[in-house]
């Protein structure tokens, strides 16, 4: 029952614009748990399984003082979590780098 989303922002510092969640249903009526990903430009699913689900993020990986332009790279990442006693929301969502 996990779902992923963005909302677009705008972080002048890091040039970033989508802050990434993941949400899970509390099972009391629509109410839901969310855990913040980060602020990046993008993401892409690879994979995803129960209490699992691999990215690839796509964020700005350096700027340019004089010019102001920004780089952006890619890098893999591993969102795992497990659930809570008898399906309740999981106490914590770890995201850790993937090769």
């Amino acid at each position: 029952g996990a779902r992923l989303f963005g909302i677009g922002g705008d972080d002048n510092v890091a040039g970033n614009s989508l802050y990434a969640y993941i949400a899970f249903p509390t099972g009391s009526g629509s109410d839901w748990a969310f855990y913040e990903l980060g602020n990046i430009i993008a993401y892409t699913v690879l994979s995803s399984s129960a209490g699992r689900v691999d990215l690839d993020i796509e964020e700005i990986t350096s700027i340019n003082e004089q010019t102001g332009e920004l780089f952006s790279g890619h890098r893999k990442v591993i969102v795992s979590w497990t659930p809570g006693t008898d399906g309740a929301v999981p106490t914590n969502v770890t995201i850790t780098p993937a090769q």
